[in-house]
């Protein structure tokens, strides 16, 4: 009869196991050891049991960004001079609201042109500022970004001579790196 009632303590510990609600870990740093342990107690009879079953799980990878412009919209060009070009700039905010150091590839597909924009953008180069605008360095291949960690992004833009109209820029954050798995895990 002890026998049963043990191998009914453990299924009814499995259980609660089982049907425990998720745990959400927001804010907790990436793969994190959670361990969560259930104790049971009861008595038939006479008889007293007790037992208890635990698991440890991992807190998944959350890889989420945010990117904003700060430059107040797209930057108007109108060129009065056919023979100069001209530079632009538009600056972004990239805030990493990732759990985890990830590496991103920053990137931008060029120029977006309103309608009815004439010319073109000759040229134009991606960059980064770590300290608030106050320095700024060309984009790497990969940046990589800590977790809460904001940087700024400016496009530098030249546009060719004869070029007027309002335009835009793309810029696109893709995380690039794979994930240290935990030791033991």
């Amino acid at each position: 009869m002890r026998y049963s009632n043990l191998k009914l303590g453990g299924a009814v510990a499995a259980l609660m196991l089982a049907t425990t609600p998720a745990a959400f870990a927001a804010g907790t740093t990436a793969l994190t050891a959670i361990e969560s342990t259930v104790n049971i107690t009861f008595t038939r009879g006479a008889n007293t049991v007790s037992d208890s079953a635990a698991v440890t799980f991992y807190v998944d990878r959350k890889v989420d960004f945010l990117t904003e412009s700060t430059h107040g919209g797209a930057v108007d060009v109108d060129l009065g001079d056919p023979d100069s070009n001209f530079t632009g700039s538009l600056v972004y905010t990239l805030v990493n609201t990732s759990n985890a150091t990830i590496d991103y590839a920053i990137t931008t597909a060029g120029a977006v042109p309103a309608a009815g924009a004439t010319g073109s953008v000759t040229s134009h180069a991606l960059q980064i500022s770590r300290d608030g605008g106050a320095t700024w360095s060309n984009v790497a291949a990969a940046e990589t970004l800590a977790a809460d960690e904001e940087v700024q992004l400016r496009i530098l833009a030249t546009f060719a001579p004869n070029t007027n109209g309002t335009f835009d820029f793309n810029v696109a954050a893709q995380p690039t790196a794979a994930f240290a798995e935990v030791t033991g895990r």
